[in-house]
């Protein structure tokens, strides 16, 4: 009798390699989406320092007056903050939440504040200290 020469693979190998593949994958899809939602929160951070720093030289330089916002918040916009456009070229809007930055401002104190608003209506301070957990 003669021997068949083998073409392909069998029915388990193939379900072996799947389930390899399943295993791989069910370890890397999660670490991906971590490292993706980390770099929107590493890019609102710097955002944030970066609008921080160009209304703070507005104010230093008297371009920008910032009014006391009352403990509440306000939308980072040319119409809340006028001059702004001249200290930086565009204003971002946050990479997580896909919304626009917001700030408060403590006359007395001299203290700016930059957040953003999740989905559920709850505020992140993403400057001056930022949230641990953001």
């Amino acid at each position: 009798m003669e021997k068949r020469k083998k073409k392909g693979f069998t029915l388990i190998e193939m379900v072996v390699v799947l389930a390899i593949i399943a295993v791989l994958a069910g370890i890397a899809v999660p670490q991906a989406l971590n490292s993706i939602n980390k770099s929107k929160s590493t890019a609102d951070i710097a955002n944030a320092k970066a609008l921080a720093g160009a209304i703070t030289q507005g104010v230093a330089e008297g371009q920008i007056t910032l009014a006391d916002t009352q403990n509440a918040w306000k939308i980072v916009n040319t119409t809340n903050i006028s001059n702004l456009n001249k200290y930086i070229s565009s204003i971002p809007k946050s990479k997580k939440y896909d919304v626009e930055f917001e700030y408060k401002y403590d006359a007395a104190n001299g203290i700016l504040t930059i957040g953003v608003k999740d989905n559920q209506d709850n505020y992140h301070i993403l400057y001056p200290n930022p949230e641990a957990n953001y």
